[in-house]
């Protein structure tokens, strides 16, 4: 899925009551700020999209926030 947006930037995800898996959002090569607040079901980051286990996580980050994510694990 994050294949298809190389030049994304930012990722914002607010308020959720239903989402409980995440895509690896640190793969994205551009990928400055990321912004997770208020997913209540939240449980988890897929890792299974195939790629090497040895690739660079979030090179371009900069801000990074999590809030209020009770189940994650």
């Amino acid at each position: 899925m994050l294949k298809e947006l190389p030049r994304l930037v930012k990722i914002e995800i607010v308020w959720s009551d239903s989402c409980r898996v995440l895509p690896l959002f640190s793969r994205l090569p551009l990928h400055k700020y990321l912004f997770l607040q208020y997913l209540k079901a939240v449980e988890f980051v897929d890792e299974a999209d195939g790629e090497s286990s040895s690739s660079t996580y979030f090179s371009a980050l900069e801000s990074f926030c999590l809030s209020d994510l009770p189940e994650l694990k």
